[in-house]
């Protein structure tokens, strides 16, 4: 439970980075803006708070589709798969505010607005789905 609930946490300091960085210029890519030296350092010292929870943090960019991948460093029984889907499903309506933020900020900074989500999705260690939510659907 402590894990779902960083993973949850997590998600929410990404949007502080992402926040506080995006809007900076208006005609970058979302790779552009993984890619920048700021947003790779911040990234590193998020990373390394959640080394520690078994938690691993990894971000992407597919064309102008950014995703967080948070993923377990165990993997989860059946019984525990389900728990983890219950709660961050419960968390939910809080992942898809966040999801929005990072999105409104992404189509100010990404020149090409038109194609521009944000995923952020969820595994085990087996790189079984946990969850997964994107903005917008």
């Amino acid at each position: 439970m402590k894990k779902v609930l960083s993973m949850v946490m997590c998600a929410i300091m990404v949007v502080a980075i992402t926040l506080s960085m995006a809007g900076c210029n208006n005609t970058i890519t979302v790779q552009d803006y993984i890619e920048s030296d700021a947003f790779k350092t911040e990234m590193e010292t998020l990373k390394e708070q959640f080394e520690g929870q078994g938690i691993s943090v990894d971000v992407s960019a597919k064309d102008n589709a950014l995703i967080y991948s948070y993923t377990l460093e165990q993997e989860l029984s059946e019984e525990d798969l389900e728990l983890y889907q219950q709660t961050l499903e419960a968390a939910s309506s809080t992942l898809d505010t966040t999801l929005k933020q990072v999105y409104d900020e992404m189509v100010k900074a990404v020149s090409d607005d038109s194609t521009v989500s944000v995923t952020m999705e969820y595994k085990d260690a087996a790189g079984t789905e946990i969850a997964s939510f994107t903005y917008p659907e």
